[in-house]
This record gives C-alpha cells, sequence and structure tokens, in this order.
C-alpha cells in the first residue's frame, strides 16, 4: 500500500507534494519550512499546480492519457502479415 501523500506550501512560495520523510529531505536540501500543509485538494489541481519531490517510479497524481486503438496509431502494427501454408 502506497503511503499518504504530504500536499504542502513552503515558506518560500512553493507547492509541493511527497510522503512525510521526503518532505522533510525536500525541506533541509532547499533551506526551507512548511507554512502550510492541505488536506483536501483534488488531484487535477494536484497534477498541475504541485511539483512531486519523491522518488517513485511515477507520479501519484500524475494524469492518464488516452490511448487511440486506431489501426493507423501503431505502424509497428500494421504491417500485414502473409499467411503460409504449412500443409502439402
Amino acid at each position: 500500500m502506497q503511503e499518504k501523500q504530504k500536499l504542502v506550501k513552503l515558506e518560500n512560495e512553493e507547492l509541493v507534494y511527497g510522503n512525510a520523510k521526503e518532505v522533510a529531505t525536500y525541506c533541509k536540501q532547499n533551506y526551507t519550512k512548511i507554512k502550510t500543509e492541505y488536506d483536501h485538494v483534488t488531484p487535477s489541481i494536484v497534477s498541475k499546480n504541485f511539483k512531486y519531490i519523491g522518488n517513485c517510479i511515477q507520479k501519484p497524481y500524475a494524469i492518464s492519457k488516452n490511448m487511440n486503438y486506431k489501426i493507423g496509431d501503431f505502424p509497428q502494427y500494421n504491417k500485414k502479415s502473409k499467411k503460409q501454408k504449412n500443409f502439402p
């Protein structure tokens, strides 16, 4: 299970998020402190305005992208395969 993300505004006016340990480390590295901690922020606002400071493979509030499954969108799969007869 993923640890709860901390959404904060720092004294240097940055909006950042990550788990508690990541936020504390980021504050020490940038010589700043937490000014405000937010509890209820919609995911779309977080992904647009907040900077992710964690080290996960992908951002927890990343916006998924639409996939278009039309044949023309994937040229590597559009090659027509020639059927070969394996029987006499």
